[in-house]
């Protein structure tokens, strides 16, 4: 058997990291050139929230709120949309958000992901010419090709994962303060940019391993080694704790509202698995594009290649000497594997009954990420363990049962190839060449798609098995053949997954008629505010979320919708109080039991705005406003009840000549304030306390950080 044995190079390598980076640039050069835009959620979601994140931020204030979606709306507490994100906050200098600076996050994400690859490759110190070709492995794999250009959360899941492993791998085996900050880093990162699922899964991954090093230790009676490993694991959490205060704090400050806020139901978990005819896509990844049977599963969920040769070397674990790191790691793949296959296996709702927090979110075809994940990591490290020999003789058998299968698929798909016409209509064709070749792509059929990746893959095999057996298969001849193949294969799955066929200057464009920073909203109705809110609703989705006026609607597009104002669109009393007024209005009726509809009434259970019986009018200006703050001057003919069609959640605060009052809730999702005669400067703001607590323990969490990197180490 063979035994994996490492050499001893730790050192990032500048020159792979900038190749690293121009592979990212070229392999998704839809994006890169500004030829194709995004699509999906990233443009009908996390477009509108990172656009009122990066305007919070050019106009100096903290993201904590957008007056303009769904009648206000707490950023800073959606798990999703990038309020914490600290690429979003650096990409905001520059300009306000649109698909070009879209573009260049989704390209700095997948970057990061191959260099976190190549951080949890070094960690048991493969030869440096290994580690590129696992790390572009990595950026072209199915997960990320899939999801770069419709899930940012699911893609930075994909860049921070990597270095979470890597960096807690490392405080297990040499525990220390800085081995004991940096996963602490890492997950705070992970927690604030990627979807939630991800974070969840990875915490219980790192409970998994610190289990089995502490019952490795207790089997090798090798207590004294307990004592750094359990104090530092409990550093780490704390670091973490403290770093992410803020986050953690604003996640659970907003999460009581969310429509999801309480988990899901057992059957919505198995919501997008991956199916088993997806399996396909271990080594012809654009079969499941095409094939019906995958059709259940989403478009950006089929997909788990992540390179033949590498999928080769992995099987070859069955024949290596084993190491408890290895089979830790099959041990995961196999669970994940089951896992992503939602209600095809019972593991996924035996998560759901009896692990906490796993009855929070659905999509297992998710699980595929940490598949990919420990595949190239453990088919990188058995690689260049047996590199340097004769072909195995296993090797060699297994890569012979793959050429046969090749054959066959592609004997079969000879029967029914129409990729010749295609290639004759699309040079015929006069139109523009990028609708031309997007019609190209989606006109292949199942055969075609099949003859092509197969052809592709008994090439990289008959070149692989050519070199070994020349005796001329050198690291580097080995790394540029698994190059080639991961950017061949991710080729033939972008144009399914990554663009739509929407120009992003045309998205552009109409993000640059909307206004910059805060304009008066207007005193118009709700319902006249949102009589355009869909308008080109096929390009950016709701643009009711950019256009700066207060409006509602029934259509959702935000992972986080708030429960009253659901509950506000399903009453059609409360729904046409909602609509029928401005975003602010002095009552003219105030209920409790809904008898009349007065244009300007509201309801509520509050006994002090109810002794209120004949409430007085009044007129108001808007002096200021900002995402977080309204200030208006108010002038009152009496005793009066002032209306804001703001959502109503704990940490809203109003003032009245510089002294607080209270907020009454009204109209089940919003907030008034009474008004006494005479002319008064009312301020509303959104500042939760709990915000204030956490900027102040992760300032000073950050600080301690930054001393104890900069601190010098003293040498013996």
């Amino acid at each position: 058997m063979t035994r994996l044995h490492y050499t001893n190079n730790r050192h990032w390598d500048a020159g792979h990291l900038l190749i690293l980076l121009a592979l990212t640039c070229l392999c998704f050069w839809p994006l890169t050139f500004g030829i194709f835009s995004a699509k999906n959620d990233n443009i009908t979601q996390f477009l509108p929230i990172r656009f009122h994140v990066s305007e919070a931020l050019r106009n100096g204030n903290l993201p904590l709120w957008s007056p303009y979606i769904y009648t206000g709306y707490p950023i800073h507490g959606d798990t999703q949309g990038g309020a914490w994100n600290p690429v979003v906050w650096m990409l905001s200098v520059f300009r306000r958000y649109d698909v070009t600076i879209l573009h260049f996050e989704i390209l700095i994400c997948i970057f990061m992901a191959g260099c976190g690859m190549y951080r949890l490759l070094g960690i048991h110190n493969i030869s440096k010419n290994l580690k590129l070709p696992g790390a572009a492995a990595y950026i072209m794999c199915g997960f990320v090709t899939d999801v770069a250009g419709s899930n940012l959360p699911f893609l930075w899941a994909a860049a921070y994962t990597p270095f979470v492993f890597a960096y807690y791998y490392e405080l297990l085996q040499r525990p220390s303060l800085k081995n004991a900050v940096k996963p602490a880093i890492a997950l705070c990162l992970l927690l604030s940019s990627a979807y939630p699922s991800f974070f969840i899964i990875t915490a219980y991954i790192l409970a998994a391993a610190f289990i089995v090093v502490i019952a490795r230790k207790l089997l090798q009676k090798n207590k004294q080694a307990l004592k750094p490993i359990v104090f530092y694991n409990g550093l780490m959490a704390v670091f973490f704790a403290g770093i992410g205060c803020l986050v953690i704090l604003s996640y659970l400050h907003v999460i009581p509202f969310y429509e999801r806020g309480n988990g899901v139901e057992l059957v919505q978990i198995f919501d997008n698995s991956f199916h088993p005819s997806c399996s396909t896509s271990f080594i012809l990844p654009s079969v499941a594009f095409k094939n019906p049977d995958s059709f259940v599963t989403d478009l950006i969920s089929r997909n788990a290649y992540f390179n033949i040769l590498v999928l080769m070397f992995l099987l070859s674990y069955l024949w290596i000497k084993k190491t408890a790191l290895l089979n830790f790691i099959f041990a995961g793949i196999l669970f994940f594997f089951l896992f992503s296959l939602g209600d095809h296996t019972p593991i996924r709702a035996l998560c759901y009954h009896l692990l906490p927090l796993m009855d929070t979110f659905r999509h297992p075809s998710n699980a595929r990420l940490f598949l990919i994940i420990g595949s190239i990591a453990a088919g990188m490290w058995i690689i260049n363990a047996i590199i340097h020999e004769t072909l195995p003789r296993y090797l060699r058998i297994s890569s012979y049962i793959f050429l046969a299968g090749l054959a066959a698929a592609m004997g079969l798909a000879l029967k029914d190839l129409h990729i010749f016409s295609l290639f004759r209509e699309l040079a015929a064709s006069g139109s523009d060449m990028r609708i031309a070749l997007k019609h190209f792509l989606d006109s292949l059929t199942l055969h075609d798609v099949l003859f092509i990746n197969g052809l592709i893959q008994a090439i990289t095999i008959l070149a692989f098995l050519l070199l070994w057996n020349m005796k001329n298969l050198h690291k580097s001849r080995l790394a540029a053949l698994l190059i080639a193949n991961s950017f061949l294969m991710a080729q033939l799955t972008i144009p399914y997954t990554l663009v739509s066929k929407v120009s992003p200057n045309t998205i552009n464009s109409l993000l640059k008629n909307y206004p910059n920073g805060y304009p008066d909203p207007g005193n118009q109705s709700i319902q006249f505010n949102s009589t355009s809110v869909l308008k080109n609703f096929d390009i950016i989705g709701i643009s009711g979320f950019y256009n700066k006026k207060i409006s509602l609607t029934d259509v959702v597009f935000t992972p986080t919708f708030m429960k009253p104002i659901e509950r506000v669109l399903a009453d059609s009393i409360l729904r046409n109080l909602v609509y029928t007024n401005p975003y602010a209005f002095f009552a003219g009726e105030i209920s409790e039991n809904r008898l009349r509809q007065a244009t300007n009434g509201i309801i509520t259970r509050d006994s002090d705005l109810l002794s209120i019986k004949q409430p007085s009018q009044g007129s108001f200006e808007l002096l200021q406003l900002s995402n977080n703050r309204f200030e208006f001057k108010l002038r009152s003919e009496g005793h009066s009840v002032f209306c804001l069609q703001q959502l109503f959640l704990p940490g809203w605060h109003a003032e009245m000549d510089g002294k607080p009052v209270n907020l009454y809730h009204v109209n089940e999702a919003y907030m008034a304030l009474e008004v006494p005669a005479g002319e008064h400067i009312v301020r509303m703001y959104y500042q939760p306390d709990s915000i204030i607590i956490g900027s102040i323990v992760s300032l000073l969490s950050i600080i301690a950080v930054l001393f104890i990197f900069l601190k010098p180490t003293s040498r013996r």
